[in-house]
């Protein structure tokens, strides 16, 4: 029997047929898209499951103005173990910085000098300097050290701006005090700072003798000879000559850049030792020489009003009294220069110098 297919049997199996080639077309192009997609699905699966991104975020006030305090805090995301945090900023224009101590005392930090002196996890108070009168940019950098593996595993960065104090910074005009006078000499160099600073003390004084109870000049100079700016509040000690040794400690002393230096007089009185005369009635009180007043071992004008001639190991001086054994009465004095050690530099070597010489 002979079956007849109508027309619209035909139509319906080329619907048919279209219909599974688009079936079979858009199942292909979804598999090729899914093995393109999926290796890139699987790698960032398992880069999110493995690895986190770490992150160091600094925050700082836009501006400040010199001498005023402001706080540097920090975000650290994203790490694994212990980190020790250190802080630095950058170079500019003068700028100095003071950080607190574990004590609660400041202390003055070079520029590109990393530090953090309490240990400090996420904040530190901060006290800037400028002695520039136009507001000054400065860069502070805090870097993640991963104590661990001793790796630096993140570091931030953030500017502040640094404006001068409201007040005009004092004339530099020679200052005196407890005896010393300084004058103070410019180089002019306040930029192209780098490294670290150098301070260095040399005598200028230049005498071989001087008499008892003069007033004696000692006169040195104390210069920044490295390539940074020394901060200002460091000091210096003067070891005299007096029984016992009197140690003169200055008071705070200005920044210098490099080239800068001071000039100081140190001004005191030539004294023998206390021990100069021995015997009971001495009329000097130790001192020589002096008005010898009443008389003691003998009458004015006399040898003996001067203490014992005729006693062995007594020695006779340029005036031809005596005194006991001091056949050289040579003496010295000294300056150290940032004796607390305030001042971050190279070279401590030259921060000591002295002189000796001859009391009559």
């Amino acid at each position: 029997m002979t079956t007849r297919n109508t027309f619209k049997e035909h139509v319906l199996r080329v619907i048919a047929v279209v219909g599974l080639i688009a079936v079979l077309l858009l199942g292909a192009w979804g598999i090729i898209q899914l093995a393109f997609f999926i290796p890139t699905f699987i790698g960032n699966l398992t880069t999110t499951k493995t690895t986190a991104k770490e992150a160091l975020v600094v925050s700082l006030p836009l501006s400040t103005v010199s001498g005023n305090a402001f706080t540097l805090s920090w975000s650290h995301t994203g790490g694994s173990g212990s980190y020790a945090y250190n802080v630095s900023y950058s170079c500019a224009d003068g700028v100095s910085l003071k950080a607190p101590l574990a004590t609660g005392a400041l202390q003055s930090v070079p520029c590109n000098t990393p530090f953090n002196y309490t240990n400090a996890k996420d904040k530190l108070t901060l006290t800037p300097a400028s002695p520039a009168t136009k507001i000054t940019t400065v860069s502070f950098t805090v870097t993640a050290t991963n104590l661990g593996t001793g790796v630096v595993t993140a570091t931030g960065s953030a500017n502040t701006s640094v404006a001068p104090a409201a007040k005009a910074a004092a004339t530099k005009a020679p200052a005196k005090s407890g005896g010393t006078t300084a004058k103070y000499v410019s180089s002019g160099r306040t930029t192209n700072l780098y490294g670290y600073p150098d301070l260095q003390v040399r005598i200028l004084s230049n005498f071989n003798s001087i008499r008892s109870g003069a007033q004696v000049p000692l006169q040195f100079v104390v210069e920044n000879v490295g390539t940074n700016v020394v901060p200002a509040n460091w000091t210096f000690t003067a070891s005299l000559p007096y029984t016992p040794i009197y140690t003169y400690t200055s008071p705070a002393q200005q920044a210098l850049y490099p080239g800068d230096k001071v000039v100081y007089t140190l001004t005191y009185t030539a004294q023998l030792p206390a021990n100069q005369f021995t015997g009971g009635g001495n009329p000097c009180n130790g001192w020589y020489p002096c008005d010898p007043g009443t008389p003691v071992y003998g009458g004015p004008g006399t040898c003996n009003s001067y203490g014992p001639c005729n006693v062995s190991g007594y020695s006779s001086n340029v005036y031809g009294y005596t005194q006991p054994g001091y056949t050289n009465n040579t003496q010295s004095a000294s300056v150290q220069i940032d004796p607390f050690n305030l001042v971050w530099e190279l070279n401590e070597g030259d921060n000591t110098a002295g002189i000796s010489y001859q009391v009559y």
